[in-house]
């Protein structure tokens, strides 16, 4: 029975100490009078405690019972209430200006330009991606060349049945294109884009842009394209198609129409 007591008792403290309200009050008041608690704890005599008990005021500015009741349940009551709504405007503010931190790192970093370092490595990223890119381009045209074939092979049609209409709907698979090498490639930019004059960055920037060929690469291209006399400056120092490659590029794509 008297351990049936002592659970009953505990259950009570649990349920009144699991609310906010009786927490915080209960803290605020040992921590106030944990004077009082030192003395009632302290290991004196029986009188001696008694009497120093019966010593310890609890009236604060002339207001009975301040420190043992009114403190404490006010205390509670700012926890209860007031907190939260002061924390949620203290969370709030904080991640507004986590916010604009974050906007300003990020604006200072887009106008910030790269070192020579990351942009060498960047641009031999980008040549290699471009080189991964031709080289998966060039194993898929092979595999669609071996697999029409395989299907050309087993694709049998007796003579007899063979009519002229038939002969319109069959066809053999179309011929695959071989792969132009970045030279011609960079050629036929100039012959199909009615390419007339830029600035040598230019030129590279729309190179790239259309044909997707690095800029070094590019670069090597064109600067061969000018000793060749394909290509040529002009008076205000921008790349134009000289005679020469007019006719070159006449005699190169101009059949193909």
């Amino acid at each position: 029975m008297l351990k049936d007591v002592q659970n009953s008792i505990k259950a009570k403290l649990y349920d009144f100490t699991y609310s906010p309200f009786m927490s915080s009050m209960i803290i605020s008041w040992i921590v106030i009078n944990h004077k009082y608690i030192l003395i009632y704890m302290a290991s004196y005599d029986l009188d001696k405690k008694l009497a120093l008990l019966n010593q310890y005021d609890f009236t604060l500015l002339y207001v009975p019972w301040a420190l043992n009741i009114w403190i404490p349940i006010l205390f509670g009551l700012f926890y209860t209430f007031l907190y939260p709504m002061a924390s949620k405007k203290f969370y709030e503010y904080t991640l507004q200006k986590n916010k604009e931190l974050k906007k300003i790192k990020q604006d200072i970093e887009d106008i910030t330009p790269i070192t020579q370092e990351e942009a060498r490595v960047l641009r031999e990223s980008i040549t290699q991606l471009t080189e991964n890119k031709y080289e998966l381009e060039k194993k898929l045209i092979e595999v669609e060349g071996r697999y029409k074939k395989k299907v050309e092979e087993k694709t049998i049609v007796p003579a007899a049945i063979v009519t002229e209409r038939n002969k319109e709907v069959i066809k053999r698979p179309k011929t695959i294109k071989l792969k132009e090498d970045d030279r011609t490639k960079i050629l036929r930019f100039f012959y199909e884009s009615n390419y007339k004059y830029a600035e040598r960055d230019e030129l590279l920037d729309e190179i790239f842009k259309r044909i997707e060929i690095a800029r070094p690469k590019a670069q090597s291209i064109i600067s061969k394209l000018l000793k060749e006399n394909i290509l040529q400056f002009d008076e205000y120092k921008q790349i134009i198609i000289s005679d020469n490659g007019n006719k070159i590029l006449l005699d190169m794509f101009d059949k193909e129409k």
